[in-house]
């Protein structure tokens, strides 16, 4: 019986998580994957405990990547501990920590529980979700389905992987057929089936590549740029082993991109990953996880070369995907499939047997362990989802111009999980918003008057409690400069704050014009047209073709009575803009208004 349930749930969950995704979330396939691995495992350690229980016999076997993906999970908790400046959101995120240990763990609990003649029966459910979504992109692309860049499997760009690595498969099992027949004619119905689902799969395959160099180009950092910063956080010692830490990439790019990528088309986005899964993990977790991934990649190779195996067409599939992940971004989705593969391409052997005959009724105390585990995990894990429900919910109520529930959605979910500063910054905003909404009406009640200052101070300490809970979060410096600004006439002191909020985005931001910009603006607004102009100065020469910081440095200029540089800028900027756009025709209307001297007027 119980051998029953262990097949169900584990059949379940390889045909599910290519196609599982709910819409309760911000993001509706990362964090509910995610979630699914750690269920999963969760059932999987408690059915493999009652199994040990029942035989009064544990078997532990040896593998081909256990001892590497165990290496992994402690270098990149390390990390965590030492480097993430919040380690909560390190548990909480996919493709982090968390990610990585119930990874390994799944990894285990399939080698212990699935038998070698079960596995052909895995990669044929496997083949069978990819069928699904290949169906799904071809009605899509034909328009059946209304279009979409994304499908159950996630984004297109990984659903072309998933699907190129499984034609990966089907090419190597169709060529395994005939190479194992070659003495006489291969089955026909072998033959014909395998023929066309790989017809099927890599026709989908193709279609989701050709929409990828397209219409629907996937927004990824510049392997270039990925390196750049790379190379910068190994210059120091401790990130050279230990990384900037686990969900920190976004600081890192913040910090350490070059300055040519002002630029490139996407100069003013702001990565969360790197160009790569391979480089975000050597970012994130230090050089030694990087290490531990290429063995796994080398081990593979090792394997494909191998004359004993007789799993060729699986670990051409595992080597694919393993290179791929070299050089573009991972996902949940793939991350899942690695595993799936790693254990498929995997031999054991019994390395421990422990007993447990005499010990009776005693052996149920082997439960309690995994019990409390499960039981913390789901209670913690359960409001930190139930969390990002509330947040949901309060994002699709902003949306339709709900205020009030917006606001009371923010605070459910700070109040599940207080340790998220994404909440505290939409907290803070909501209540800015509502408390300016309540000032700007014409018949303000008493009750009224006495909600817009505890709005606004709950607004500030939202957006103070936001850095405090992730220092190096550029986004979070700008959110308390902005809050501060928007009170500079209402609270005294704020314009110093505020000076020093985005003092702290510059350094947290140093080659992003728009840092610059937002500080010159301030000083403008504080009739500081010096400390302006020499702010506005260095945002020109980190973007020489943003029109602008041109357009505000001939602000500060003017102001300053300097009209001959005053002319100039506003002439830069007009040949940045489109002719005839509206801001063109107002910089015309300045130019043709300016004193400048210098240079003739047109």
């Amino acid at each position: 019986m119980i051998n029953s349930y262990i097949r169900f749930v584990i059949y379940s969950f390889i045909f599910l998580f290519p196609l599982f995704y709910t819409s309760l979330t911000p993001d509706s396939y990362e964090i509910n994957k995610f979630v699914f691995l750690i269920v999963t495992a969760l059932i999987l350690l408690l059915l493999f405990t009652l199994k040990v229980i029942i035989n009064k016999k544990l078997t532990l076997y040896k593998s081909t990547f256990g001892l590497i993906l165990i290496f992994l999970t402690c270098v990149v908790f390390i990390s965590s501990l030492f480097q993430s400046p919040n380690f909560t959101i390190t548990l909480i995120t996919p493709l982090s920590n968390t990610t990585i240990f119930f990874g390994s763990l799944l990894y285990f609990l399939l080698i212990h529980l699935v038998s070698e003649e079960e596995r052909a029966l895995l990669i044929n459910i496997l083949i069978g979700d990819g069928i699904i979504l290949s169906v799904f992109v071809i009605l899509a692309f034909t328009g059946i389905l209304p279009g979409s860049n994304f499908t159950p499997a996630g984004s297109l760009l990984t659903t072309s992987i998933f699907l190129g690595v499984l034609s990966i498969y089907l090419i190597s099992r169709f060529i395994e057929i005939f190479m194992k027949n070659s003495s006489h004619k291969p089955e026909l119905e072998s033959t014909v089936y395998y023929f066309v689902v790989l017809l099927i799969i890599l026709s989908s395959t193709g279609i989701t590549v050709f929409e990828l160099l397209t219409t629907q180009k996937p927004l990824i950092l510049p392997f270039q740029f990925g390196w750049s910063i790379f190379l910068d956080v190994m210059k120091n010692i401790r990130t050279l082993f230990l990384g900037i830490g686990p969900t920190n990439f976004l600081p890192a790019f913040t910090m350490a991109k070059p300055i040519a990528i002002n630029y490139s088309p996407n100069w003013n986005v702001f990565f969360t990953s790197s160009s790569s899964f391979l480089l975000n993990l050597a970012t994130e977790s230090g050089i030694f996880s990087a290490v531990l991934f290429l063995i796994l990649l080398i081990k593979s190779v090792k394997l494909f070369f191998s004359i004993k195996n007789n799993l060729f067409p699986v670990i051409c599939a595992l080597v694919t995907i393993l290179i791929i992940q070299i050089f573009l971004p991972a996902t949940m989705t793939i991350f899942l499939a690695t595993i799936v593969l790693l254990f498929l391409s995997s031999s054991k052997e019994e390395s421990l047997i422990i007993n447990f005959q005499n010990w009776g009724s005693l052996t149920y105390i082997l439960l309690v362990p995994p019990l409390i585990f499960t039981i913390l995990t789901l209670y913690f894990g359960g409001r930190a989802y139930l969390a990002e429900v509330m947040f949901k919910s309060s994002l699709d109520a902003m949306v339709n111009n709900r205020g009030t529930e917006a606001f009371n959605f923010q605070k459910n979910a700070v109040n599940l999980n207080p340790y998220v500063d994404r909440y505290h910054v939409a907290y803070s905003q909501t209540s800015l918003g509502l408390a300016n909404a309540l000032a700007s009406k014409k018949d303000i009640q008493e009750a009224d008057k006495q909600n817009i200052p505890r709005l606004v101070q709950q607004s500030i300490d939202e957006a103070r409690q936001a850095v405090v809970l992730n220092r190096i979060n550029v986004n979070n410096w700008d959110n308390l400069g902005r809050n501060y600004s928007a009170l500079i006439n209402f609270a005294q002191g704020s314009e110093n704050w505020a000076q020093e909020s985005y003092k702290q985005k510059i350094a947290l931001d140093p080659v992003n014009p728009n840092s610059y910009l937002v500080l010159g603006g301030l000083y403008l607004k504080l009739n500081k047209y010096e400390e302006a102009r020499n702010i506005l100065i260095q945002a020109v020469n980190l973007k020489s073709d943003y029109a602008t910081s041109h357009y505000n440095l001939a602000q500060a200029y003017r102001l300053l009575s300097d009209h001959d540089n005053a002319y100039k800028q506003l002439l830069i900027t007009k040949g940045l803009l489109v002719s005839d756009s509206e801001d063109a025709k107002k910089v015309d209307d300045e130019l043709k208004n300016s004193t400048g001297s210098a240079l003739p007027k047109e």
